[in-house]
């Protein structure tokens, strides 16, 4: 990855919401809206960050917020498999719902946070 690249939401109102992807060489730069954003538009499931994006293997995971129904209600993951100047394309990963049998993601889920293990191998 020879830029930086990032995602963000504009929400337009209460079901509504959009994510919009910018690049530039360097952080000082003016950014550069990537020309198929926004990459998501208008889709409450997909579109709100759920938790930093990671870069594993060279491939870049998003995080979105699942949104639907309710607050919390769960978190998608998404595997950039084309990301340049001219192309975004990603593939839906998983789904991570609230589970009650893990107390700590029992009621809500709102974002992730992956960090690698102490031995770099797993997250």
């Amino acid at each position: 990855l020879d830029r930086f690249w990032i995602f963000t939401t504009v929400g337009h109102g209460n079901r509504r919401s959009s994510l919009h992807l910018y690049h530039a060489e360097f952080l000082t730069d003016d950014w550069i809206e990537h020309p198929m954003s926004p990459i998501v538009k208008n889709d409450r499931r997909f579109a709100r960050s759920g938790g930093k994006p990671i870069v594993h293997n060279g491939s870049i995971y998003r995080y979105a917020q699942e949104g639907s129904n309710f607050y919390g209600e769960g978190i998608h993951v998404f595997r950039a498999h084309v990301l340049t100047e001219s192309v975004y394309r990603e593939q839906h990963m998983a789904y991570i719902k609230p589970s009650s049998t893990n107390l700590w993601i029992k009621a809500r889920f709102h974002h992730m946070d992956v960090h690698k293990t102490a031995d770099d191998t797993t997250w």
